[in-house]
């Protein structure tokens, strides 16, 4: 009996949370018979963060109930900068003669998340506030308007891709206008700059990235792109500076080019955004 007890009291407070968070995932309002529910992230509260927020059971929908068959409901959503800012109107739905008395409405969110508004520079958090303002037009003409108030939320957007240009990239004459702004020229020391003992002479970062061939070679013209992908400000490398020279002198040291030498060769592929 005393065990049966302890069940019963665990499962009552079981139901109780569940009450309690599943109610703190929605609010509702109610005029002229008509109640529009909509998710409940206040400003002052927890945001949902996901950056897919139109994926989410408790953030995805609005509805409504209690609609006079045969009305028509206009549901205009609109974002804004949480705290700050005028809201963004998106173009109004409109769903004319609707029937059964309950509609269910997709939440329009603007699925860029890279452009919500910026809630923490630190982090590149970014954040909206949501709301979505419902007219509905019954059969005898008579209007209800219902108004939520704002949900927010906020998530930090996935980086951008990687990107790199090859060695051709860097070699040609005509691309020698994008060393500039890494730091380096086509004519320093490639065994200063990383700080080894090289076997070609000349021995240019420009002669070693119109090295052809394999091992030590590969890895040299591979390390010249890789060092001012990483450089260049306007290219997203995969790899510091830091992280390329580092890797260069354990290859020398061990003799072993290939495997950092392919790793390079992937990451100058990923895609150049230079001119």
């Amino acid at each position: 009996m005393k065990t049966k007890r302890i069940l019963t009291i665990s499962t009552i407070v079981l139901v109780v949370a569940l009450m309690t968070v599943s109610s703190a995932l929605a609010f509702s309002v109610t005029s002229g018979g008509i109640t529009l529910t909509y998710p409940s992230y206040p400003l002052t509260g927890p945001a949902l963060k996901s950056c897919e927020p139109w994926a989410e059971p408790s953030a995805n929908t609005i509805s409504l109930t209690g609609i006079p068959d045969g009305s028509t409901v206009m549901a205009t959503f609109a974002y804004a900068n949480p705290y700050v800012g005028s809201p963004n109107f998106l173009p109004a739905l409109t769903f004319p003669n609707v029937m059964g008395g309950t509609l269910i409405i997709p939440v329009a969110y603007p699925e860029d998340t890279t452009l919500w508004p910026v809630f923490n520079a630190a982090t590149n958090e970014r954040a909206i506030s949501v709301a979505v303002f419902v007219r509905v037009t019954r059969p005898d003409g008579s209007v209800v308007k219902l108004n939520s108030k704002q949900w927010w939320i906020r998530c930090v957007p996935p980086p951008p891709p990687f990107q790199g240009c090859t060695p051709g990239y860097w070699r040609q004459d005509q691309h020698f206008d994008s060393w500039a702004p890494t730091g380096y020229a086509p004519g320093d020391d490639f065994e200063f700059i990383f700080g080894v003992d090289a076997s070609f002479d000349p021995h240019t970062l420009l002669d070693a990235v119109w090295l052809g061939g394999g091992g030590e070679f590969a890895l040299a013209r591979h390390a010249v792109a890789a060092l001012l992908n990483a450089a260049h400000p306007d290219v997203n490398y995969q790899y510091s500076s830091a992280e390329i020279i580092a890797g260069v002198q354990s290859a020398y040291a061990t003799g072993n080019f290939e495997p950092f030498k392919s790793l390079l060769d992937y990451a100058n592929n990923a895609g150049c955004p230079l001119d």
